[in-house]
C-alpha cells in the first residue's frame, strides 16, 4: 500500500531512485487534498482518502474507496455496457459475469461508451451517462443527472433532481411523489416524459412561468422545464 501525501495523484506507476517505471503500484491511498488517481489493467485497490477525488481504476477487478469527501469514479475507459449501483457498490460487466468491481464512499459516477444502467444512492449524486443509450436512475438525493450521448432514459427518483438530457432522443420518467425535478435541455420533438404510477396526461397542468414551463398535479409541482413555452409541449409529448 503506497501512501501519497500530495494533493493531486495522476500515476499509475511510481518512480523514485530506488524503483523505475517498470514496477505497476495496485494499491494506493491518496492524500488529504483533491486527488486524481488512474489505475491500470491489474486488480487495483485505490483509496482517495480525504478531499474530492477522481478515480479512475481502469481495468481489471477493482476496489475504488473514495473515503471523505464528494468522489467522482469513470469508466469512460471501457467501451462495453456496465452497470453500476452506488446504493449496492458494485459495477458489473454484462457479458462477463466474474468480473465486478466494488465502490465504497462513491457519490458519483461516469458511465461507460456503451447501453450503461446507473444507479444511485440516497447521497446527493451526480450520474453522467457518457455516450450509448443508457438508463439513468438518481434514486434518493437532489441528484444531477446528464445523459449526454445517446438515447436515454432517466429516472430522478426522490427528492428535487436537476437533469440536463444531451443530445438524442430522450425519455424523463414523471411520476407522483418523484420531488420537483428540472430539466435544463428539453428537445422539443425529440424528447418525451414517461408518465409512471398511474399518471395520465389528463390530470396535469402545464403553465408558464416567465422563461419556463411548469408541470404540476393539484397544488404539486412536478417538474419544470426550462426555456420553453407552453405551445411547445403536446399530449404526444407525454407517453
Amino acid at each position: 500500500m503506497l501512501l501519497y501525501e500530495s494533493d493531486s495523484v495522476s500515476n499509475t506507476y511510481f518512480s523514485t531512485n530506488d524503483c523505475d517505471s517498470n514496477h505497476p503500484i495496485e494499491n494506493i491511498i491518496g492524500g488529504q487534498g483533491n486527488d486524481t488517481i488512474t489505475g491500470d489493467g491489474l486488480d487495483n485497490s485505490i483509496s482517495g482518502n480525504a478531499g474530492n477525488d477522481f478515480l479512475d481504476g481502469g481495468f481489471g477487478f477493482d476496489i475504488i474507496d473514495g473515503g471523505s469527501g464528494n468522489d467522482t469514479t469513470t469508466y469512460d475507459f471501457f467501451s462495453g455496457p456496465i452497470v453500476a449501483n452506488l446504493a449496492t457498490g458494485t459495477v458489473g460487466f454484462p457479458g462477463n459475469s466474474d468480473r465486478t468491481d466494488t465502490l465504497i464512499s462513491i457519490e458519483n459516477i461516469i458511465g461507460s461508451r456503451g447501453n450503461d444502467t446507473l444507479g444511485g444512492n440516497d447521497d446527493n449524486n451526480r450520474i453522467l451517462g457518457n455516450t450509448g443509450n443508457d438508463q439513468i436512475v438518481g434514486r434518493s438525493g437532489r441528484d444531477r443527472l446528464f445523459g449526454q450521448d445517446g438515447n436515454d432514459r432517466i429516472d430522478g427518483g426522490a427528492d428535487n433532481d436537476t437533469i440536463q438530457t444531451g443530445t438524442g432522443a430522450d425519455t424523463i420518467v414523471l411520476r407522483r411523489n418523484g420531488g420537483f425535478d428540472r430539466v435544463r435541455d428539453f428537445q422539443d420533438e425529440a424528447d418525451t416524459f414517461d408518465l409512471t404510477g398511474r399518471l395520465q396526461f389528463g390530470q396535469l397542468s402545464i403553465r408558464q412561468r416567465r422563461d419556463d414551463v411548469i408541470v404540476s398535479v393539484g397544488d404539486t409541482n412536478l417538474l419544470r422545464i426550462d426555456d420553453i413555452n407552453t405551445a411547445q409541449l403536446s399530449r404526444t409529448d407525454f407517453i
